[in-house]
This record gives structure tokens, C-alpha cells and sequence, in this order.
């Protein structure tokens, strides 16, 4: 063998041996590749992970206004087979709460009396009085410290004056331990009075004349019923801080009794309402008190007229009010003899 074969011989090994290291190379790679698991980039995050002890951030709220619209929440109505006529199926409206009304009350207008021309006329029709027995019901002082009464509807002053009301006088009592309550229900002022006096007394008894002169205040209330019945109480002393709050406002007359008119139907007094602490003076203690039914005139009404026109407006309504207070407190004042006045046209 020559050189020339054994240099050609050794060539192709050479050759052989590189291709079969590049064969095993590339098995080696393809081995790899089959046996290793596929893989996906993340995607490149932008912020900070979170760690699981540190708190989510709360997201900031969102405000989104949206209209209101009210809607019905229809239920289908169950389908009943047992009959032939379809509205017979329809059960009954569901019973659904609603907001508590208020039912408002119809305001009736107050009745108002007045005698502007002369005669009491109401300014619209007024309600029934019923029985007066039903609207009185307490004295205005406890008849049982009452030791003179005088019967409404006589002459006074030696017939200087006519005198539609009585008079409860307590001589025996203290003038401002006595409390004076209204006696009716459904009233409401309708006029007032404020005045000091000066005046005298003729003591019939002892035949002497006594000076009667103080300052402290006398107070007169007339109260009206919307029905038309009238209750005036006069010589109220010391009256209630409510009842003087008031009248504040009306004039302090000296040795006159004319009245300041009230609004209608504001100032409303309950029955037993206390009125009063004390009533007249130190030295004269007692209470007027009247009663009127302007509806009619009383059966004295027209000698009034020819007698006393003067007073016959007022006087020709006034009507005998002892027998309003219950039977016991009439029998205390009709048994009272000393002192008392019995003459009356009112009272039989």
C-alpha cells in the first residue's frame, strides 16, 4: 500500500469521525428540547407586587348620580282552571302599608255675640246649649264660707242702679284666702275690665256709711259660649299670672267699669279653672257674678225696657243662677237669711 492510499484512508476517517460527533451533537440538543417543559414570559409587570401581610388599598368610590324612577313590582296572578269566568281568578289586591295620614280638622269659625244694634244677634248659626245644668258645673267659691248672698236681677243704690247679677260676699274669710274658679265649660273671654275704686257703703244694719278706698286692682271677665249663653264675675283680685298676662294690656280705669272687648274664641277658660287668688278688698270681701242667655229675653224684659233702658240691652237676658251649682249649693245660699238679699226678678 502506498502513501497515497494510506494519506486517502486517513482522510475519511477524519471525515467520519467529525460527522458522527456532530450527529451525537445534535441528538444531544433535540434530547434536551423534547424533554424540557414549555415556558411563557410573564408579562413585564409595572408596579410593585403585593406581599401577602401587606393590606389591599381601598379603591377610590366612585359617585354616580342616577334618576329615580318609581316602579310597580308586578306579581303574574296564578292561573285558576276551576272556573269559567277569568275575573274570578284575579285574587284581591295585595294590602300594601302606607305613610299615616293626618286627617285635618275642618275649622269651624267662632260664633260671635254681639248686640251692635241693639239686640244679640250671633255672627253665624250657633251650636245647641242643651241643658244649662250640663255646662255649669263647680261654684265659683265654696258656697260653704259664703255667709251673705244677693239674688240677681234688682235695684241697687237705693234705686239709683239696676243690678242684672247676685253677689256671694265671705265676711268671715280672709279676701286672699279665697280662689275663684270658673264655673262652666266651653267659654271664652270676651271682654275685660281694670280698675281701682273708691266708694261707699251704706250699712242698712247699723245705719252708718263706710268708706271703701284701696288700690289694689279689681278685675271683671266676661266670657261668652259660642251657644249664647253669657257668665260675668267681677272683683277678682290678685288674678292668675296666665289670666293677667292676658288683660295686661288693658286700661286701669278708676271707679269705672267699662270693659276692653277681646279677640273672639282666643283665650278659652276650662272649667275650675282658677281665675283668682282673692276677691274684692280687705275690707269688703265678696265676688259679683251674672248669667245671660242672649238666645232670648227673660220674662222681665219689658219693664226693663220702661224702667231701665239703660241696662235693659244686658239685664233683659239675665236669667236666676242659683240652681246651676247642684242642689246642696243652693240650699246653702237660699238658707242664708242675715244680711242676704231676697228680692229678685229673676228668681221665683
Amino acid at each position: 500500500m502506498n502513501l497515497r492510499n494510506i494519506f486517502s484512508i486517513l482522510m475519511f476517517i477524519s471525515f467520519m469521525l467529525v460527522v458522527v460527533a456532530c450527529g451525537i451533537g445534535n441528538i444531544e440538543e433535540r434530547r434536551s428540547a423534547a424533554s424540557a417543559p414549555t415556558y411563557t414570559p410573564a408579562p413585564v409587570q409595572t408596579t410593585k407586587p403585593l406581599s401577602t401581610d401587606t393590606p389591599l388599598p381601598t379603591p377610590t368610590p366612585q359617585i354616580i348620580i342616577k334618576e329615580i324612577v318609581a316602579t310597580a313590582t308586578l306579581t303574574p296572578l296564578p292561573t285558576d282552571t276551576s272556573t269559567s269566568n277569568p275575573s274570578s281568578t284575579l285574587p284581591a289586591p295585595a294590602t300594601t302599608s302606607s305613610p299615616t295620614q293626618t286627617t285635618v280638622p275642618t275649622i269651624q269659625p267662632f260664633v260671635e255675640w254681639s248686640n251692635e244694634t241693639g239686640e244679640w244677634t250671633a255672627s253665624s248659626t250657633p251650636p245647641e246649649c242643651g241643658l244649662l245644668e250640663e255646662i255649669f258645673f263647680v261654684a265659683p267659691i265654696d258656697v260653704s264660707i259664703v255667709n251673705e248672698f244677693a239674688r240677681p236681677g234688682r235695684a241697687g243704690g237705693n234705686g239709683f242702679y239696676y243690678l242684672a247679677h247676685g253677689y256671694l260676699r265671705a265676711n268671715n274669710t280672709p279676701h286672699d284666702q279665697i280662689e275663684v274658679k270658673f264655673p262652666a265649660e266651653g267659654f271664652s273671654l270676651y271682654a275685660a275690665n281694670r280698675r281701682v275704686e273708691d266708694y261707699y257703703i251704706e250699712e242698712k244694719e247699723t245705719n252708718t256709711r263706710r268708706h271703701i278706698v284701696d288700690d289694689e286692682e279689681q278685675v271683671k271677665l266676661e266670657f261668652h259660649h259660642p251657644c249664647g249663653i253669657a257668665v260675668m264675675i267681677d272683683h277678682l283680685a290678685q288674678v292668675t299670672d296666665q289670666w293677667a298676662e292676658i288683660i295686661k294690656d288693658v286700661p286701669v280705669l278708676t271707679n269705672d267699669s267699662r270693659v276692653t272687648f277681646m279677640s273672639s274664641g282666643k283665650y278659652f277658660v276650662e272649667s275650675g279653672e282658677v281665675l283668682a287668688h282673692a276677691i274684692g278688698h280687705a275690707t269688703n270681701t265678696y265676688l259679683d257674678l251674672g248669667v245671660y242667655d242672649l238666645r232670648s229675653k227673660n220674662d222681665s224684659a219689658e219693664m226693663l225696657a220702661r224702667d231701665w233702658p239703660k241696662y235693659a240691652s244686658t239685664a233683659s237676658h239675665g236669667i236666676c243662677w242659683t240652681g246651676l251649682f247642684g242642689p246642696e249649693a243652693q240650699e246653702l245660699l237660699e238658707g242664708l237669711t242675715a244680711g242676704s238679699v231676697r228680692t229678685s226678678d229673676f228668681c221665683d
